[in-house]
């Protein structure tokens, strides 16, 4: 089973969605093995950019769906630190659709916050 990266960015227009291949298959599991800072923190909900949810193979997702968004990663039953947004911003580095420039400097601009 493949893994969905959506960039969680529209509320009405499809969300960019793109697939990983093994390799980065292979890098998000290691990325998300080494999360070592456990938080009671949760995304937060706003509109514009919201993130990225990552769904799809079990033995990277735990069976469930992944939100990484402002230095908070959550995954099913717990949630870590992002430090320094690494996963947020290797997840924009991996996307394959086109990101008008735009969304991209607004997504870039998110990312120095934190």
């Amino acid at each position: 089973m493949a893994v969905e990266v959506v960039l969680n960015i529209f509320s009405e227009t499809p969300n960019p969605t793109w697939f990983l291949d093994e390799t980065e298959a292979s890098e998000l599991r290691r990325r998300l093995a080494n999360l070592s800072q456990p938080t009671e923190q949760k995304t937060e909900r706003r509109l514009g950019y919201r993130g990225f949810l990552i769904r799809g193979e079990p033995a990277v997702t735990a069976g469930g769906r992944i939100r990484v968004f402002r230095g908070i990663a959550e995954l099913p039953g717990q949630s870590f630190l992002d430090v320094d947004r690494k996963l947020e911003r290797w997840l924009l580095a991996s996307a394959r659709v086109e990101i008008p420039s735009d969304l991209r400097s607004e997504i870039l601009e998110d990312l120095k916050e934190r």
